[in-house]
């Protein structure tokens, strides 16, 4: 996949997944994984329902959204968390990556 050898090439770690419920089984077992990339539409379980699941259980996960379908009126969809429409650039994942941390440390210091 060319956003996770992107990815790569920044440094990152990155582990791909079969499919959304290997995704979670991941996110759930290893504690070092920091960020999760997921497309919108999969088969098994929709990005949407595997990030509520994670978040769920890790709730400092930073999660990107990526997706050839949703138009900007399907935002309220994924909350505040950054959304790749593809086709996009790969600089693109990095700064995505940036807000995700944002959104986290917004979402931390509400919960206080």
């Amino acid at each position: 996949m060319a956003v996770a050898e992107h990815c790569r090439s920044l440094g990152m770690e990155v582990e791909e997944c079969y499919d959304s419920t290997d995704a979670l089984l991941r996110v759930l077992q290893d504690p070092e994984i920091a960020a999760l990339l997921t497309d919108v539409r999969m088969p098994r379980m929709s990005g949407t329902e595997l990030a509520t699941r994670a978040l769920r259980a890790r709730p400092g996960l930073l999660v990107v959204f990526l997706t050839g379908y949703a138009d900007p009126g399907d935002e309220g969809h994924f909350g505040s968390w950054p959304v790749l429409r593809k086709p996009f650039a790969f600089k693109e994942i990095q700064e995505a990556l940036g807000r995700a941390a944002d959104v986290r440390g917004m979402k931390t210091r509400g919960d206080d």
